[in-house]
């Protein structure tokens, strides 16, 4: 079997590349060993020479067997605007998708990989992440719930913990950016009616920081329209939980990058 490709989509609008969230990003992509990889910027303009930048603080010279850079610059109405355009461009066998900030974790790709492997029929991989709150890291864990769930709108679906299988886009499948934040619980929604496979898997990919006071954001509330959902988030979307962190080993360590250098790491245990 061929190994899986992957192809990472980034938006990215700023008008600088100095102190840019975008470079642990890229740092964390650039370190990903043992795949193939397709890295796409969908840049918004403003920042002359951006591609000599990246491949000179990268070394990306050194990498060009495993590591292809394409910056395009476009203007687009919003990062989910952006997102669903790189994928138009996407040629990986796999998509995904980080905003700036957001970082893989080591061997993050090459343990999806590992999955693509031994599971050929899936189409969409949900994998866990780590997020530092506070001085805490919190695992939030690879969960698929009921469809009801994508249809109340009261929680948006990360996209960093999300990857697509390449050929949906290509046989037609796209994404709505008119969902904005709720883009992702759109698209899973349509792919589970059409009776494709959705598998959650116990494997940490990525990091991300949040503030402190996003912490409830991590559970959905049943609030308004999903108040006749009440006694699902009361027991079965814990429970769920729950079981979920019974199966994940999180990293011991936990590798950071700052903003200041992409050579300085932070190592969290």
């Amino acid at each position: 079997m061929i190994p899986a490709t992957f192809s990472i989509i980034t938006p990215h609008s700023n008008a600088s590349i100095e102190n840019d969230p975008l470079l642990p990003t890229l740092a964390s992509i650039s370190d990903q060993e043992g795949t193939s990889i397709e890295f796409l910027l969908q840049h918004g303009g403003g920042i002359v020479g951006l591609w000599g930048k990246i491949s000179r603080a990268l070394n990306l010279s050194a990498k060009k067997e495993t590591l292809t850079l394409r910056v395009i610059e476009e203007k687009s109405a919003s990062p989910e605007e952006a997102l669903a355009a790189g994928i138009k461009r996407a040629t990986g066998t796999w998509i995904g998708f980080l905003q700036p900030g957001e970082q893989y974790l080591p061997g993050a790709l090459a343990a999806l990989q590992e999955a693509c492997k031994e599971d050929s029929e899936v189409d969409v991989f949900i994998t866990s992440s780590v997020i530092s709150i506070g001085n805490k890291l919190v695992t939030a864990p690879a969960i698929l719930p009921a469809t009801n769930f994508f249809k109340t709108w009261e929680h948006s679906w990360p996209s960093h913990s999300i990857f697509f299988r390449g050929s949906l886009f290509q046989n037609g499948f796209t994404l709505e950016p008119r969902y904005e934040h709720q883009m992702i619980n759109d698209a899973l929604l349509r792919l589970l009616e059409a009776g494709k496979k959705i598998q959650p898997l116990p494997i940490v990919t990525t990091f991300t920081a949040l503030k402190e006071e996003e912490k409830s954001s991590l559970l959905p509330k049943p609030t308004g329209m999903t108040s006749l959902l009440k006694p699902w988030y009361q027991w079965r979307h814990q429970a769920a939980i729950r079981q979920a962190q019974k199966m994940i080993t999180a990293p011991k360590t936990v590798l950071i990058y700052q903003n200041a250098s992409l050579t300085q790491r932070t190592s969290v245990s």
